[in-house]
């Protein structure tokens, strides 16, 4: 668990980052909204019903698969969680995941899968989502709360659905990646108290995911902890973010904290899954948002450079006196639990929200975004921006069809696959999933 005490020190901690070597100017890739091809995955077939939360993923062929809500009405028991992918050059039918809506915690209208996707070096697609918990299952005949699933394609085509932990909690939101071996690790926010949410962690034993580690708590702290990310090192372990509190804080303020796993071992380990340990000592507050008052809303991606593969980008909402202020970035190369390996944080998209994002083979970091349109309030678009550290494009609009354009909060919603094709998942009005792609001038991969 995150002390307290080493909390205050990180978020205390004087020094802030040193600005780092960036990507060469000349390869800053650059676009224009004319640049991007945009197609419809789904329409709702009724004027009452809605999409809820996506998530997309990209296959070893760069074939795009996505994981999403559909809310009948204003219905919460009718909602479900459903999967589809794209083959040869269409949208294939869609395939139900779930139709075990979460149970309602405080107005059913927040009531949602949360689901997240990640692809394995096969091709299969691996889906970790809340659900209700069933009758029969343990602790549901006393006490009616939601549970995190994984789901996977087996061999023969069929769907593979196991619970991630037997642990007696209300769990939320998670995020899933999956190793080069076939193993997931999984990230999942879960509720200790009715004012107290944790952050806990579990790796699969399998690939089917039929066996998990025992889970332990990343985050363990006052207050809610939520809105996880992850990514994969080079070496394939595992980087988590997520929004936590700040000890000693009364004004109730966020920071974001990041965790780093090791094949080392050490005597402050916080918790062990074969030969992958979390340590303590990998653990800190990022120096984000120093100048206002709540920050959240988090996205990490590993990628850079020749000579820094493992580089460590983080970008998150940040806000005063709750209003939106816009995407925050920061990196760094090596010493992650120390403030002064980490960049100067910068401002790259005013009035952004809800980032995600991802890194192309050049090391160039690519961030999506959705951007409050003050012509047509409150109405949203979503937009692209990318580049290095100091060295950004100007925030491209990627779909100039009129109407109100959204990322949920949730991710990925940027995934970069083959030959370096950029590939973003978005919800327009509500009532129609988009997928759009830009293939860079001059392929890398």
């Amino acid at each position: 668990m995150i002390q307290e005490a080493f909390l205050l020190f990180a978020y205390l901690a004087t020094g802030f980052a040193h600005a780092q070597e960036t990507g060469p100017r000349s390869n800053r890739p650059t676009t224009s909204g004319e640049d991007w091809t945009v197609e419809i995955v789904e329409t709702v077939s009724d004027p009452s019903d809605s999409f809820g939360i996506a998530s997309l993923g990209i296959d070893t062929l760069g074939v795009p698969q996505v994981a999403y809500e559909t809310w009948r009405g204003t219905d919460w028991d009718a909602r479900t969680l459903l999967w589809k992918q794209k083959r040869d050059g269409a949208w294939q039918p869609s395939e139900l995941i779930s139709s075990e809506a979460p149970t309602p915690r405080g107005s059913p209208e927040r009531t949602n899968y949360m689901p997240a996707i990640a692809v394995d070096a096969s091709g299969a697609p691996h889906l970790t989502y809340r659900r209700r918990c069933r009758d029969g299952d343990p602790g549901c005949a006393t006490y009616l709360y939601n549970v995190i699933e994984h789901a996977t394609l087996g061999g023969s085509g069929e769907w593979i659905r196991n619970r991630v932990s037997e642990g007696l909690a209300d769990q939320g939101s998670s995020t899933i990646q999956v190793s080069p071996k076939g193993i997931a690790f999984v990230a999942y926010r879960w509720k200790t108290t009715a004012a107290n949410d944790n952050i806990g962690f579990v790796a699969s034993l399998d690939p089917q995911g039929s066996e998990w580690h025992s889970p332990c708590d990343i985050v363990s702290a006052v207050g809610n902890q939520e809105h996880i990310s992850s990514a994969l090192t080079a070496g394939g372990f595992p980087v988590l973010t997520c929004t936590t509190g700040v000890p000693a804080d009364d004004s109730g303020s966020k920071r974001i904290g990041l965790a780093i796993s090791t094949k080392t071992t050490g005597s402050d380990s916080v918790c062990a899954f074969g030969d992958l340990v979390f340590l303590e000592e990998n653990k800190t507050l990022l120096p984000l948002g120093a100048e206002i008052d709540h920050i959240d809303h988090s996205a990490v991606a590993v990628g850079g450079p020749l000579g820094s593969e493992n580089r460590v980008h983080v970008v998150a909402n940040g806000s005063n006196n709750s209003e939106a202020t816009g995407i925050y970035y920061t990196f760094a190369d090596q010493d992650f639990s120390s403030l002064d390996s980490w960049s100067t944080p910068e401002l790259i998209v005013p009035d952004g929200r809800h980032p995600s994002i991802s890194v192309d083979s050049r090391g160039a970091a690519w961030i999506v975004c959705q951007v409050l349109d003050h012509d047509i309030y409150p109405r949203t678009r979503v937009q692209v921006v990318n580049g290095y550290p100091g060295q950004w494009s100007e925030p491209v609009e990627i779909d100039s069809e009129a109407g109100h354009q959204r990322l949920e909060w949730y991710e990925p919603a940027i995934v970069i696959g083959r030959k370096d094709r950029i590939h973003v998942l978005f919800n327009r009005g509500m009532q129609q999933l988009r997928h759009a792609w830009l293939d860079l001038p001059i392929a890398r991969r």
